[in-house]
């Protein structure tokens, strides 16, 4: 059933590009600076975290036509603190982007692809430290808005639900500059 929704709905967002769509194949570089939630909870230590902080991100990607493209990341998280536990959040994603292009100045974008991650945690005054590191899945939205030619600024929310033992979970909200060679 989910299959069979997910390919009608597929089939009609791309039905509604128009054929200006197919333009040159074009690449991208950017940068971007936001806000994410962190939280897990390790049963196994019983501990809890949840924490809100700043996220900068470097990104590479090509778009082969305005609907399809491909996009690497570097996401860097700033240490995460509550209450006595601290934490260190960075990785790498890989991703399939998907966009619905809304007149000249104004696309749609969603994403989907690879997180690789490194996540390192630690107690307070105690010597307990956990270390863990992963690759899962993510997903993501976005509003792109054309400022000219070849600079654009990007407003993206993504959700990364890591599976670990610590049951982590994700979520990030950015804004971002884009130049387009």
């Amino acid at each position: 059933m989910f299959k069979r929704i997910s390919t009608i709905a597929t089939v009609g967002l791309l039905s509604l590009t128009s054929v200006a769509a197919f333009a040159e194949p074009r690449g991208y570089i950017g940068a971007g600076y936001g806000q994410y939630k962190f939280k897990f909870e390790d049963d196994s230590n019983n501990q809890e975290f949840n924490d809100e902080n700043t996220v900068g991100k470097v990104f590479l990607g090509a778009q082969a036509t305005d609907v399809v493209g491909a996009e690497v990341t570097y996401l860097s998280f700033s240490d995460g603190e509550d209450g006595f536990i601290k934490s260190e959040i960075e990785g790498i994603s890989a991703a399939l982007t998907l966009g619905l292009p809304l007149g000249d100045y104004f696309a749609i974008r969603a994403r989907g692809g690879w997180l690789m991650w490194e996540a390192n945690y630690k107690v307070s005054n105690l010597p307990i430290r956990k270390d863990v590191e992963g690759g899962d899945f993510f997903a993501g939205v976005g509003l792109e808005v054309g400022l000219g030619e070849s600079v654009d600024i990007r407003i993206d929310y993504d959700r990364y639900q890591l599976d670990e033992d610590i049951n982590p979970e994700l979520d990030m909200m950015s804004v971002s500059a884009q130049f387009s060679f």
